[in-house]
């Protein structure tokens, strides 16, 4: 009753404190500074109390510690502590054995059928230890990983296991061989589905010698890891020595369907096992499925923004957009240059940016940092790019389900990413609230938004990539009467390939399903009238293109494709009014020397549908 009590009962309640900022932004005098404003650039009441030379590990314990989560928590994760992103070097993808896959096929169906006669020993039980905690954990949270490292487990040898502490995904563990665990990853909250993400500590193992994990209760029918992507590792030991990051990991990779039956769909669940040699005796370390981005690390990091920022030149301010369902605050960020007497806030163009809707796409967020990152710098584009527009960033739309440790959907097991239309301002608050933003930028302050761009993390597929809008790729009759403009969406991918290495403009696609009416970028093209209203896909493994072709795809690339988002859009505006002027000027001569906008525009369709076309894809597969 608590998480579902009527705290945003009234629809004209948009984020009162965050539309007053807006309206002050966009409609003040020409000159005005707003000075109640500058005072603060971050405004979350879980950053008031820390204190300004407070280092990074202080300020995640701080937040990680005023964090409501469904389960209780007992530590912060080493690697957010430390704020642990990949390490510097590339890595390349791996090559499947299939000879191997098929011996570890063969032998996942031998022990289903002899599950009576296998010896088994429960390592960890999440379940029974919430059983056993008394109450909830209110001491503030913190880390030992480094006193850990090097002592012994007396009472046993096995492995031991943990994962509850933010983000953490690891339900139960079970010895079935000397080395060898059956783990089980917790479905969503309030759900039996959508177990894919893991990411648990391991500690008291040996150096050198094979452990084998069988993550056994998968749903996808498919996964990257059997197209050359690795699990990640963490050693705390590596870390303490001076070399941090995490690493891909792991041999012998497969990803098949087991014998065992699912309760909730007709067919068995899917096995990923993988073989891994830790590098120390008695180390800490963390296995997950991609590099975590916790909901405390996007605090933490606003704040460190918020003290380094130079405020002469760069206008932030981060205050909270509303309060999720468990009543934890979901920040906005503005960023655009300081008002002037040339250039005031109130002509500039509008970008909406928003990311992590889906909890376990945490690639998005590392995008997202380096869009933060990018816009916050000194560099001449974005320089130019802050005095052309105000940048709105919603960076975490679902943080329920990023805190629980949840794959695809939040609280109320449903997918936020189909609630756009209609969403409700009890059940999805964070998504009501981003959408009363967008409308009351449109309809109050007669701003659309020149962009908005939702980042998703894709599961199947290679490379980066957008799904943009088009009238004539429409299910919708109605939209395919309706004359295309091929260059209001067609710009930015182009401009996208030539600043990002990994870019795939052949992967792009413009048209949508009818069962694509409910998500953000359809929602916002045809509600607010947004032309470049797109979703950008980045893969979870790595890349088949480019100068990192071969290799996987880590946190400096991430931060990469975010910089380079804003680079593009920095330039976007000159870009289409320089196309839609050659364009007017070929159709006038009609010289043959170069084709009109529409043909551009049906050519460059044709070029990216062809491709993308070929293997259709199921809601699960595209994130938008």
């Amino acid at each position: 009753s608590t998480l579902l009590s009527s705290y945003y009962t009234d629809p004209a309640h948009i984020c009162r404190h965050d539309v007053d900022d807006v309206n002050m932004l966009m409609l003040s005098g020409t000159g005005s500074y707003c000075p109640q404003l500058d005072n603060k650039s971050v405004t979350l009441s879980s950053l008031k109390y820390i204190k300004k030379d407070a280092n990074y590990r202080t300020v995640y314990c701080h937040i990680a510690s005023r964090v409501r989560s469904v389960l209780p928590f007992v530590k912060v994760a080493y690697p957010d502590l430390v704020g642990g992103e990949s390490v510097s070097y590339d890595e390349p993808l791996n090559t499947k054995d299939r000879r191997t896959c098929r011996t570890k096929l063969l032998t996942s169906v031998e022990r289903g059928l002899r599950q009576e006669t296998a010896t088994k020993e429960v390592s960890y039980d999440l379940d029974q230890l919430l059983v056993n905690m008394s109450s909830r954990v209110s001491r503030d949270l913190c880390n030992y990983d480094e006193q850990r490292v090097g002592v012994k487990e007396v009472s046993h040898s096995r492995l031991t296991f943990e994962s509850r502490f933010e983000s953490g995904n690891l339900r139960k563990a079970i010895q079935v061989g000397t080395r060898e665990y059956d783990l089980m990853l917790c479905a969503d909250v309030n759900s039996s589905e959508h177990c894919t993400w893991f990411y648990f500590e391991v500690s008291n193992m040996e150096a050198g010698v094979p452990y084998v994990f069988n993550l056994i209760n998968c749903e996808k029918a498919n996964s990257q890891f059997n197209y050359g992507m690795k699990p990640l590792l963490y050693s705390v030991q590596e870390a303490m020595a001076g070399r941090p990051g995490w690493v891909r990991a792991g041999a012998d990779i497969c990803y098949f369907r087991n014998a065992y039956p699912s309760s909730t769909r007709r067919r068995t669940y899917l096995s990923l096992t993988f073989t891994v040699k830790f590098p120390h005796s008695l180390d800490v370390c963390y296995l997950a499925y991609h590099y975590p981005y916790t909901y405390s690390q996007l605090l933490s990091r606003l704040w460190g923004w918020s003290q380094s920022v130079c405020r002469e030149s760069v206008y932030l301010r981060a205050e909270s957009l509303c309060q999720s369902l468990n009543f934890n605050e979901t920040p906005v960020v503005t960023i655009t240059a300081p008002s002037t007497y040339q250039n005031p806030i109130r002509d500039r163009e509008v970008v909406f940016l928003t990311a992590r809707v889906h909890p376990g796409e945490c690639n998005s967020s590392w995008v997202m940092q380096g869009v933060l990152e990018y816009l916050l710098s000194d560099s001449l584009p974005i320089v130019r790019a802050r005095d052309q527009y105000v940048f709105k960033v919603v960076p975490m739309l679902n943080p329920e389900g990023v805190i629980n440790g949840c794959h695809r959907c939040g609280l109320t097991n449903e997918d936020l990413n189909r609630r756009w239309s209609q969403p409700s301002a009890v059940l999805h608050p964070v998504i009501y609230h981003t959408k009363g933003l967008l409308d009351y930028s449109v309809r109050v302050l007669k701003k659309v938004p020149y962009v908005f761009c939702d980042i998703h993390g894709h599961s199947r597929r290679k490379n980066v990539f957008l799904y943009g809008c088009s009238n004539q790729d429409s299910w919708l009759f109605s939209d395919r009467a309706q004359p295309d403009v091929p260059l209001d969406y067609l710009v930015l991918p182009n401009i996208m390939q030539n600043y990002s290495v990994g870019f795939s403009l052949p992967l792009c696609k413009f048209g949508f399903e009818r069962h694509k009416e409910a998500t953000a970028r359809v929602t916002v093209w045809r509600e607010f009238g947004v032309k470049r209203s797109y979703t950008m896909e980045c893969s979870f493994c790595g890349w088949d293109i480019g100068m990192y072709k071969g290799n996987q795809l880590n946190t400096t690339h991430l931060k990469e494709i975010g910089g380079s988002l804003c680079a593009a859009i920095a330039c976007l505006r000159d870009e289409t009014q320089w196309r839609s002027q050659a364009a007017q000027i070929t159709a006038q001569d009609n010289s043959g020397l170069l084709t009109t906008e529409k043909e551009v525009g049906e050519l460059t369709i044709a070029e990216s549908q062809e491709q993308s076309d070929s293997s259709s894809e199921t809601e699960e597969e595209e994130g938008s």
